[in-house]
C-alpha cells in the first residue's frame, strides 16, 4: 500500500505510473487464458473521493463489491499500453470490507484487433487517503467459470469464442471470500522484455455506455440432430433442423398470461432481461432443440444470457449472424464461426460476456441435454454505444432523405466504439479507407473531433519500411497492406483539420506523412514517365494469398484486385495525398515542400492525361490503352476529384456517367467521389447526382433495413457497414451546402442543392453550430457559439433565381 502523502490527494494519474505490472506466474504469453486477480481492502467510512485507474492485456473485466463497473481496455499496440479511469465510485464502495476483482482475458496471439502482448495488468485506486496500486499483494487465480486454451476462433479479426461453465459456491468477486488458496500475483519487468509495456498513457476517448437489453422475439423453434450421425461427410456444426409447432415445443403455450398477457397471438414469443422467460420441452426424438431469436434489427454489444437449468447438465451453443438462410443463422462465413457457448449446471444462470461485443441481427440457440423442461429467459445482446454529442438537426420533406439520414447515424454509431469499425459482424477492424468515410459522414452529425484524432493516430503508429505504407488496419498484427489507404489516411488528415480546427495534429503526423510520400515517389514506372508503381518488387504484392500488398480499390471487378501495371488510381489516390499534404505543410510553414508535392501532383496529372486517356471512349482507362479492360465509374470520378479532368473532360465523362450500361458502377464506399464529382459539374449535373443517390440508396428507405450494407447483394458482406454512411455527409455537404473553406469553420461555403421552405438543419462545428433554415425562398444562415454568443446571422432571398446555386462565403471569428 502506498504512504498517504507519496502523491496529491486522488491523483489516480500519477498513481498508476507506480502501479507494477502483476501477472500469473509463468503464464506472460499463455494463449487463451482467463485469469483472475483480487485485492481486499477495508474502508472506515465511506469516501467522498475515490477512482481507479486499470490497464490490461488483451480484455478486463472490473468488479468493486460484487458489481461490475462497465468499461473496456483500449486497443493499442503493445509498446504503449493506455488505461482507462473510472471516477466517483459511491455506488460501489461500502463501509468495511471491500474487493477489487478484475478477471482478464489474455488473447496471446496477434491477429487484427489485438497485436500480440505479454500479459499483464497495472491498477490502481483512490478512497481519500487509501492508496492501492497493482503489486504482489493482490492474489490470482485461474478463472473456474471461463474454459482457458480451446483456442477456437471466431474470425481471425474478433478473435476467439468462448466457453462459460456455472460453478456452484461463492462468488470470488465478493468481499470476504476465502482466497486463501489463491498465489500471489508476481510482479513483473516494465517494460517487458520484447519492449511492451514500454509507455502508459490515459485512453484517449471514453468508454461505450451499455444499454439494458431489449425486447427479443423467437421467431422459429424445432429439433435438431447432429449431422456426422446422419452424414459423415456434414460438418458438425451444421446439424439438421426439424421445425416443432410451439404448442408442442413450449411448456404451457397459449393459455392465459402465458409469454403475451390478454392477447391472442401467441407468436412470436417475447423475451425480455427481467421477464419470467419460456419453458422448452425435451426433444422428440432428436439429439437436442434450437430456437431462433430476432433482435428486431441490427445491435452490437455484449452476448447476454439468462437460463435456470433443472438436474441436466446442459450445453447451448449461441450463434450469430444477420442472415437467414436454409432456415437456419447464418452464422458460418467461410472459416469463421461466430459461436460461444454455455455449459449450465443445475440452478440459474444470468450472464453478460464483457470481453468480446457482437455485431447481429439473429441469435440462434443450440440446446443438448435437455431430459426435463428447460427455461431459457432471455438470451439477447446489451448495446454498447460510443457516448457522441446529440445529432445534429435535419429536417426534408422527402421522407426518403430523412430516412436515409437516420439509417447512416444509425450504421455510423454500430461501427464507432473504441475506435471506427468497418462492420461489426465479422471484423471490427479500423482500416483508413472505411474510418475516412466514417469520419465524414460524422463529422456533419456529431462533429466527433476526438474520436477521429484517436483512430488517426493508432492508424499512423504502424508502418512497413520495405513497401512504404501504413498496416493493413490498426492496431494490428496483420502483415498485408492496401497501398491506396495509406494515401487516403493522409487526405483525411488534412480533412480532420479543416473540419476540427486542430492544426497542432499536423506536427504530430507530418513526418510519417512524408515517410509515405516518399517511398511512393521512389518508384516510378518504367516507361511511362510521370507514372508510379504500387510497389517495386514483385514478391510483395498480393496475390493468391502471396505478398503483402493488396492493390485494391473497391469491391468492384478489376479493382479489388489485379496486378497489372501502371494503374490510373494509383495516380489519383497519390495525387490527392500530395495535395492534401501540400496543405498540411502550408500549415506547419513548410512551404517549399507544399510547392514540391504541388509540382509532382502537376507532372502526374499530365502523365494520365497522356497515358489513361481515351480519345475513343471519352474517359479514362483503368490501365493503359493496350490492355483489354472493362470501363469504370470510380476511375473517372477519382479523375475528376484528383484535379485530372480539365472543363472539357469534365463535362464528357459527367455527361457519359449516365449513359446506361458504359461503365461499371460505384460501390457504396466510392460513393463520395462520385457525389464531389458531380458537385464539380453544372447545376444539371448537380441535380442529377440527386436522382442518383435516390436510386442506389432508396431502397434502404422503406424495405426493413435498420442499417447500410457493405455491397449490393444481401448475402455478399455485411448488412451493417460504415463505409456506406454517405447519406449523413450529402445532406449537409450537398443539400443545405455548408463545406468548410478554412481549419476549424473559420471561413465557409454555403451552397444549398435544397429549397427553400422544406430542408433546414444544423452543421457542427468545433466551436458551435451553423443553422440553416428556409422558408418561402428564404434562405437563413446562422452561426451561434457554444457560449450562447450569435456570431452570423444573414438572410437570402431565392426567389425567382432558378435555384442558380450561387455561394456565398463566410468567416467566422471565433
Amino acid at each position: 500500500m502506498m504512504q498517504i502523502g507519496d502523491f496529491m490527494k486522488n491523483d489516480i494519474h500519477a498513481l498508476i505510473s507506480v502501479s507494477k505490472r502483476i501477472w500469473a506466474k509463468n503464464a506472460e504469453d499463455a494463449v487463451d487464458y482467463y485469469f483472475c486477480f483480487r485485492r481486499e481492502f477495508v474502508l472506515e467510512t465511506l469516501p467522498e473521493n475515490s477512482a481507479i485507474a486499470i490497464a490490461a492485456d488483451t480484455e478486463w473485466s472490473l468488479c468493486i463489491n460484487g458489481k461490475r463497473i462497465p468499461a473496456t481496455q483500449y486497443p493499442c499496440y503493445p509498446e504503449k499500453k493506455y488505461y482507462t479511469v473510472i471516477e466517483d465510485l459511491k455506488g460501489y464502495l461500502i463501509a468495511g470490507k471491500n474487493v477489487i476483482a478484475v478477471e482478464v482475458h489474455h488473447f496471446g496471439w496477434g491477429n487484427a484487433t489485438h497485436p500480440k502482448c505479454p500479459g499483464g495488468l497495472r491498477a490502481a485506486f483512490i478512497a481519500d487517503d487509501l492508496k492501492i496500486v497493482s503489486d504482489s499483494q493482490w492474489k490470482y487465480s485461474l478463472s473456474e467459470t471461463y474454459v482457458s486454451g480451446e483456442k477456437q476462433i471466431m474470425s481471425i479479426p474478433m478473435g476467439l469464442r468462448f466457453r462459460y461453465q456455472t460453478t456452484p459456491g461463492e462468488s470470488w468477486k465478493n468481499p470476504g471470500f476465502d482466497d486463501s488458496s489463491w498465489e500471489d500475483a508476481e510482479e513483473l519487468p516494465l517494460p517487458a522484455e520484447n519492449g511492451a509495456w514500454r509507455e502508459l498513457l490515459p485512453r484517449p476517448v471514453p468508454c461505450c455506455n451499455e444499454l439494458a437489453p431489449e425486447p427479443v422475439h423467437i421467431i422459429w423453434q424445432g429439433n435438431t440432430k447432429s449431422a456426422g450421425s446422419v452424414s459423415p461427410d456434414s460438418e458438425p456444426d451444421e446439424p439438421f433442423l426439424q421445425h416443432r409447432l410451439p404448442e408442442n415445443f413450449f411448456k404451457d403455450f397459449g393459455l392465459p398470461d402465458w409469454n403475451c398477457g390478454e392477447r391472442a397471438d401467441y407468436y412470436p414469443v417475447n423475451l425480455t432481461d427481467s421477464g419470467s422467460g419460456i419453458v422448452i420441452l425435451p426433444p422428440q426424438g432428436a439429439d437436442g432443440v434450437s430456437v431462433i431469436i430476432d433482435l428486431g434489427k441490427e445491435m452490437v454489444g455484449y452476448p447476454v444470457f439468462q437460463a435456470e437449468c433443472g438436474n441436466d447438465e446442459v450445453s447451448v451453443e449461441l450463434h450469430y449472424g444477420e442472415h437467414l438462410l436454409h432456415g437456419r443463422v447464418q452464422s458460418r462465413l467461410l472459416l469463421a464461426r461466430f459461436i460461444d457457448t454455455y455449459q449450465c449446471g443445475k440452478g440459474r444462470v444470468s450472464h453478460i460476456y464483457p470481453f468480446h461485443r457482437v455485431g447481429c441481427r439473429y441469435i440462434q440457440l443450440f440446446f443438448y441435454g435437455i431430459t426435463e423442461p428447460f427455461r431459457l429467459i432471455y438470451a439477447g445482446i446489451s448495446e454498447t454505444v460510443y457516448p457522441v454529442q446529440p445529432t445534429a438537426e435535419f429536417l426534408c420533406d422527402d421522407p426518403v432523405q430523412e430516412r436515409l439520414r437516420s439509417l447512416s447515424a444509425r450504421t455510423l454509431q454500430l461501427c464507432m466504439h473504441e475506435h471506427y469499425e468497418d462492420c461489426p459482424m465479422r471484423e471490427q477492424s479500423l482500416y483508413a479507407g472505411d474510418s475516412r468515410i466514417q469520419m465524414l459522414c460524422g463529422y456533419y452529425l456529431w462533429g466527433n473531433y476526438d474520436f477521429a484524432e484517436a483512430s488517426l493516430s493508432l492508424l499512423g503508429e504502424r508502418y512497413f519500411e520495405d513497401c512504404g505504407y501504413l498496416s493493413l488496419c490498426a492496431p494490428s498484427d496483420d502483415q498485408m497492406t492496401i497501398a491506396s489507404y495509406s494515401f487516403i489516411w493522409i487526405s483525411a488528415i488534412w480533412e480532420f483539420v479543416l473540419f476540427s480546427g486542430r492544426k497542432n495534429f499536423v506536427a504530430k503526423q507530418i513526418s510519417r506523412v512524408d515517410q509515405i510520400l516518399e517511398s511512393a515517389l521512389s518508384r516510378p514506372c518504367e516507361n511511362y514517365p510521370g507514372i508510379y508503381n504500387p510497389a517495386d518488387n514483385s514478391k510483395l504484392f498480393r496475390q493468391d494469398g502471396g505478398g503483402r500488398v493488396w492493390v485494391y480499390y473497391e469491391w468492384c471487378g478489376e479493382l479489388s484486385s489485379d496486378l497489372r501495371f501502371p494503374q490510373m488510381l494509383h495516380q489519383a489516390f497519390l495525387a490527392e495525398a500530395l495535395e492534401c499534404a501540400a496543405k498540411l505543410h502550408e500549415i506547419n510553414h513548410s512551404f517549399d515542400k507544399a510547392e514540391m508535392y504541388r509540382n509532382v501532383k502537376k507532372e502526374i496529372s499530365a502523365a494520365v492525361n497522356r497515358y489513361f486517356w481515351s480519345e475513343k471512349d471519352g474517359c479514362y482507362l483503368e490501365f493503359v490503352a493496350e490492355e483489354k479492360q472493362e470501363l469504370y465509374e470510380l476511375v473517372q470520378v477519382a479523375g475528376i476529384t484528383a484535379g485530372f479532368a480539365d472543363d472539357e473532360k469534365k463535362k464528357k465523362i459527367l455527361h457519359s456517367l449516365v449513359v446506361p450500361g458504359k461503365y461499371k458502377q460505384c460501390s457504396w464506399y466510392s460513393m463520395v467521389y462520385l457525389a464531389k464529382a458531380f458537385m464539380q459539374g453544372s447545376l444539371e449535373d448537380q441535380n442529377r447526382l440527386k436522382e442518383i443517390i435516390r436510386n442506389r440508396y432508396g431502397f434502404f428507405a422503406f424495405n426493413g433495413a435498420t442499417a447500410l450494407w457493405e455491397v449490393d447483394t444481401p448475402y455478399g458482406g455485411s448488412l451493417c457497414h460504415g463505409w456506406s454512411a454517405l447519406p449523413a455527409w450529402y445532406c449537409g455537404a450537398f443539400l443545405l451546402g455548408v463545406t468548410p473553406l478554412e481549419p476549424g469553420f473559420r471561413k465557409f461555403c454555403f451552397n444549398p442543392h435544397a429549397d427553400p421552405g422544406k430542408d433546414s438543419g444544423e452543421i457542427p462545428t468545433p466551436y458551435g453550430r451553423i443553422r440553416i433554415t428556409g422558408s418561402d425562398g428564404i434562405w437563413q444562415v446562422s452561426f451561434t457559439a457554444d457560449n450562447g454568443k450569435t456570431m452570423l446571422k444573414e438572410t437570402f432571398d431565392d426567389t425567382g433565381t432558378q435555384k442558380q446555386q450561387n455561394s456565398r462565403f463566410f468567416e467566422l471569428i471565433h
